[in-house]
């Protein structure tokens, strides 16, 4: 309710009518002030919360207590070749974890540093703050979402000013065997969340030494005249206090001299895509306008059926970055009257 005076006098009748006393209203109103100075709904208890979500309280405590009997499991490649397990909640389970997003995560605070998991940011928002920098720093969280923890997510609804047995039973919800499952659409903003003090501190760090830092989900870039040593060494240290690793595989060291790549963008000079992904897609393209898709597809053994699309989606990709992109808009016409045909 948007006023929330209002709120508080038909609370208090409400109250008088069912003979409840008034330290019961204080207490009451006191919590639900605290939930709607940060714009959260106030919900008091399970039945309260049944009502708004639209399923049956024991059905919440079911998916709360025993969430592994409400996801579906798969898998699919990643960029590198190995593969990335994604647990899917049903879709009743998914509504309530949605609902959860849209009407309390979203409107929790979120670090500056954070450019992934955001309305109105992209990779590009990330890669365009370390333009023409010294020296690059990247850095991967090992495990990033099986490392938070069902305790840190109890922990953030609290915070917001929810109740124990409400925090207990949305950290139930979100979470799967223990942590945040890869899949559900509460986890990135968790993530979010639960990294504000991570980011918060280790923005003191590089201010003082007048550094840049963006988080991309588990991609942490730092850029300038950096001290690589002493920043893996303060983020390792800090990052072992919330129990999270550096994934040592994943780290890379940019010069200036060198191809400075932020979240798959060239970063140089002008923000492009490499040149080595623009040139296959050209190259692509000019052999499906000389002798056909069929016909290319059939000399390259391809049979994937949605490869043309995959190849446009590509090519979206590289113009979003720049639009100059060298026969960006000629590719795209060759590709999309493939599609139209």
């Amino acid at each position: 309710m948007n006023n929330f005076n209002e709120y508080k006098q038909q609370f208090f009748i409400a109250c008088q009518k069912k003979g409840l006393t008034e330290d019961f209203y204080f207490r009451c109103i006191a919590y639900a002030q605290r939930l709607s100075n940060k714009s959260l709904p106030i919900i008091y208890d399970y039945k309260h919360l049944s009502l708004l979500v639209g399923y049956d309280v024991y059905y919440l405590f079911a998916v709360s207590n025993a969430s592994s009997k409400f996801y579906t499991h798969f898998s699919i490649d990643k960029k590198n070749g190995g593969k990335r397990n994604i647990s899917a909640p049903y879709p009743s389970l998914l509504e309530i974890q949605r609902w959860i997003l849209d009407n309390i995560l979203e409107k929790l605070p979120v670090s500056i540093y954070a450019k992934a998991y955001r309305k109105g940011f992209s990779i590009l928002d990330n890669a365009r703050f370390h333009r023409k920098q010294k020296k690059v720093l990247h850095l991967d969280i090992k495990d990033f979402f099986p490392s938070i923890k069902t305790v840190s997510v109890y922990n953030i609804f609290r915070n917001a000013g929810y109740s124990k047995s409400l925090a207990r039973l949305f950290s139930g919800i979100c979470t799967l065997n223990g942590a945040l499952p890869q899949g559900a659409p509460t986890s990135p903003a968790l993530s979010n969340i639960f990294f504000y003090p991570i980011d918060a501190r280790i923005g003191g760090y590089i201010r003082r030494r007048g550094i840049r830092y963006s988080r991309y989900a588990d991609d942490m870039t730092f850029s300038g005249d950096l001290n690589i040593k002493e920043i893996i060494h303060f983020i390792e240290k800090l990052l072992s206090e919330y129990n999270l690793q550096i994934n040592k595989n994943k780290t890379s060291i940019m010069r200036q001299e060198n191809r400075q790549v932020v979240t798959g963008i060239v970063t140089n000079k002008t923000l492009n895509s490499p040149k080595n992904i623009t040139r296959e897609l050209i190259q692509c393209a000019y052999y499906i306008n000389k002798y056909g898709l069929y016909e290319h597809m059939k000399h390259k053994n391809i049979t994937d059926y949605n490869y043309i699309y995959k190849l446009l989606g590509k090519a979206y990709h590289i113009k979003f970055i720049n639009p100059k992109t060298y026969k960006i808009d000629w590719i795209i016409s060759v590709l999309k009257n493939y599609i139209c045909k």
